[in-house]
């Protein structure tokens, strides 16, 4: 489902996109933790001064994409509007794009992008004669026929609502990350700064 929620960007792209940025977050994430430990460890300035510039790095990259999206929130709307129009008409190849309208379609319980009528202007629809499985309410397979069996609200704004209702945790999320940031940079610089100290009152003794 999330993947076509984020489906604002390049739709052929996405699926090997957003995956990408996830694994390549958490791969920079555990490197600065083990360059963390490591600086720590080897009580070097510069190696912690170093470690600081990542910490706020990181804090400037988070700061930046909550602004972007704050602020071009009416383009990723229609950006999003689009993109669900585009992926709907290439229902039915058989690949994850499939997968991915089945569980917005499910959990949601939407069908098409703005209503269910979506639908009878897909390929999909008029070579099977029917509305996909995963539009049913009891789950059995639907036709043209009766329109009583099918979600009648559209995904679009069951999405836009699903986002709505999670903003909150959502910036709270981004807060915390960026605190953490925050606090990781302020205490390597203050050890830092520390070790400095006590090398300078060695040499001086």
């Amino acid at each position: 489902m999330r993947a076509s929620i984020a489906r604002v960007f390049e739709v052929s792209q996405f699926h090997f996109a957003l995956p990408s940025l996830f694994i390549c977050t958490g791969i920079a994430m555990v490197m600065i933790g083990v360059f963390a430990c490591c600086c720590t460890t080897n009580e070097k300035p510069t190696l912690l001064f170093t470690l600081s510039i990542f910490f706020f790095v990181v804090f400037v990259m988070v700061f930046s994409a909550s602004i972007t999206g704050y602020v071009y929130r009416d383009n990723l709307k229609e950006s999003l509007h689009n993109s669900l129009n585009q992926t709907l008409l290439e229902y039915g190849t058989g690949g994850i794009l499939d997968m991915d309208w089945d569980r917005v379609q499910q959990n949601l319980e939407c069908c098409g992008v703005d209503s269910f009528k979506d639908w009878i202007y897909t390929e999909w629809a008029n070579e099977n004669r029917t509305f996909p499985n995963s539009c049913c309410r009891d789950g059995k397979v639907c036709d043209n026929v009766d329109n009583d069996q099918i979600y009648p609200n559209g995904c679009y704004q069951e999405i836009l609502d699903l986002l709505h209702n999670n903003l909150n945790g959502i910036a709270i999320g981004m807060l915390l990350v960026a605190f953490f940031q925050i606090i990781g940079m302020s205490l390597s610089c203050c050890l830092a700064l520390n070790i400095n100290k006590a090398l300078y009152e060695e040499m001086l003794e």
